[in-house]
């Protein structure tokens, strides 16, 4: 099924009220490292700056006892609270938990086209290896299931809450109907596309990566020059494959499904914030240059 939002009429404000945190929600493998470094170069926020993550990103992973002490620092779960006081706040955090602690927050966030952005997730854990991750634990078993087939790994029960729809249950969880161990049940995807969008509105600020104009409306929006460096990027897979070989009928669909509902929010921003743009052909050239990207890096090509 087809779901087709209405372009929601919400006026952002013109510029951020510097009197009110700035909480930037960094959804995975969105240029949100680049993002954070440059709102922080821009804004010079005057006292606390607290980045990390909280457990929306874990599902039902709970032994962060194993992490390193600089590890479990960065992870806000349990007795580990954030500040009640920040400037400005960035992180892997969910909507929920940003507004329970900074009522008077402004959140903003940059959406990236899902199909893209799954891949790079993909990608990215797949770049690294066990000695790395030596600082999360039994974690690290878990991130290097991508090693994994794509199929197998878009099919795996522990990490569904960072490969099904995550935009989806970053801005909404918790909610009764996102399951942290299954997929979102499509039954329920009409009534979570509506309780998103009203999550979406009371954003101060949303934009999409693939807008060629993000980076000036964002500085616009935050009132001072902002420039975009590039950070975080995913280096050379060492375990060698071939992305055409990896997208079989079952993980062509696969795929599909895991990106659905973040791809109605994502042509729906588009659509608002690029009224000009037919926003199914920027989807289809950003898959492409993924596609491209993918397998350069999965082959070692150049």
């Amino acid at each position: 099924m087809t779901f087709v939002l209405p372009i929601f009429k919400h006026h952002q404000p013109v510029r951020r009220n510097p009197h009110y945190p700035l909480l930037f929600l960094h959804i995975p493998k969105s240029a949100g490292t680049s993002l954070a470094t440059g709102i922080q170069n821009a804004i010079h926020p005057n006292s606390s700056i607290i980045g990390g993550l909280d457990g929306i990103l874990f599902g039902h992973f709970t032994a962060f006892s194993e992490f390193s002490s600089i590890e479990a620092s960065r992870v806000y779960v349990g007795q580990n609270h954030l500040p009640a006081q920040a400037d400005l706040v960035t992180g892997h955090f969910s909507y929920s938990h940003l507004t329970k602690v900074y009522p008077r927050g402004q959140v903003i966030t940059i959406l990236r086209e899902p199909t893209s952005r799954l891949l790079s997730h993909w990608l990215f854990w797949r770049s690294h290896n066990r000695d790395e991750l030596a600082g999360v634990g039994s974690w690290a078993d878990i991130v290097l299931r991508a090693y994994d087939p794509l199929g197998k790994f878009l099919n795996d029960r522990d990490i569904y809450c960072q490969t099904d729809n995550l935009s989806v249950r970053m801005l909404l969880s918790p909610h009764p109907l996102i399951p942290v161990q299954d997929p979102i049940d499509p039954h329920n995807d009409t009534q979570l596309l509506m309780d998103a969008q009203k999550k979406l509105k009371r954003f101060a600020f949303v934009d999409v990566l693939e807008n060629s104009d993000m980076a000036k409306n964002l500085q616009d929006w935050l009132g001072v020059p902002f420039q975009l460096p590039h950070s975080n990027a995913t280096r050379q897979i060492n375990i060698r494959t071939s992305l055409c070989g990896e997208l079989d009928s079952e993980t062509l669909s696969l795929l599909e499904t895991r990106t659905r509902l973040d791809r109605v929010l994502w042509h729906e921003i588009v659509r608002r914030q690029q009224p000009g743009i037919n926003s199914h052909s920027l989807e289809r050239n950003a898959i492409m240059r993924s596609f491209s990207r993918s397998e350069r890096l999965l082959t070692g090509g150049t």
